[in-house]
């Protein structure tokens, strides 16, 4: 299975830390969606929004057990969604979380950027995501 990454996921730390192994990656696009960051957070979300795109990565080769796992870390606050995503090589249908609408009212205008996280954010969240705990009490990967 193919999943399409937008903020936190596209760290390769964050991703081996939910997953148990880093996964071969491709730049890709989602078209009509819109990324922002969530308040007072330092991860990103993204709704629909026509004419609007979102860079990001597209991971390969995921099994059930780790888009499980990944859905346990992402909690209600997402809910993952199939879409489809153009890269270099063209088209691909892939899973993706997108922001609950009963969670949108928190979602901000600031932008979200890879670089900021990594160089600002990704400790804060790593220490301090809840996802990470929940994760923890599913047991080992």
């Amino acid at each position: 299975m193919e999943l399409f990454v937008y903020g936190t996921l596209m760290a390769e730390p964050v991703m081996r830390s939910v997953c148990g192994r880093p996964f071969d990656s491709m730049p890709a696009t989602l078209h009509d969606f819109r990324r922002r960051r969530v308040s007072g957070e330092v991860y990103p979300a993204i709704i629909p929004c026509p004419g609007e795109k979102v860079d990001g990565a597209l991971y390969c080769g995921l099994n059930a057990t780790q888009l499980a796992l990944l859905d346990v870390f992402e909690g209600v606050m997402y809910r993952r969604v199939v879409v489809d995503v153009k890269t270099g090589s063209g088209w691909r249908s892939a899973h993706t979380y997108v922001m609950s609408p009963a969670y949108r009212h928190a979602l901000t205008d600031k932008p979200w950027s890879l670089k900021d996280f990594l160089s600002e954010g990704i400790r804060e969240f790593v220490g301090g995501y809840p996802g990470f705990a929940m994760l923890g009490e599913e047991g080992d990967r």
